[in-house]
C-alpha cells in the first residue's frame, strides 16, 4: 500500500466532486487544475482544505482556450515534477 496518495483534480465553479473525492479516497497531496477565470474558487479550497484536512495542496491554472490540451499538458507537467521530488525509487 503506498505511503502517499497523490490526486489531481479538476476544479469549476461546483467544489462538491472535489469534496466528494478526498472524502472518498486518500490523500496527502492534491493539486487543482483550474481555469484561469476560477482562480479565487481555487484560492478558497485551497485555504480551507490545508487548514481543515491538513492536506497539501497546489493549484494549476489553464487558459480559457483549448482546455483539454491545456489541462492534459498540466497533469503531465504535475507528474513529471512530483516524479523528480518523489525521494524513493519509483
Amino acid at each position: 500500500m503506498p505511503k502517499h496518495t497523490l490526486q489531481i483534480a479538476t476544479l469549476g465553479p461546483d467544489t462538491d466532486s472535489v469534496l466528494v473525492g478526498i472524502r472518498t479516497l486518500p490523500v496527502h497531496k492534491l493539486y487543482l487544475i483550474h481555469l484561469e477565470s476560477d482562480k479565487q474558487i481555487a484560492q478558497k479550497l485551497t485555504a480551507d482544505l490545508s487548514s481543515v484536512l491538513k492536506v497539501e495542496v497546489e493549484t494549476h491554472a489553464v487558459p480559457n482556450n483549448d482546455v483539454l490540451t491545456h489541462v492534459l499538458e498540466g497533469v503531465a507537467g504535475i507528474l513529471r515534477k512530483e516524479k523528480e521530488s518523489c525521494c524513493c525509487r519509483c
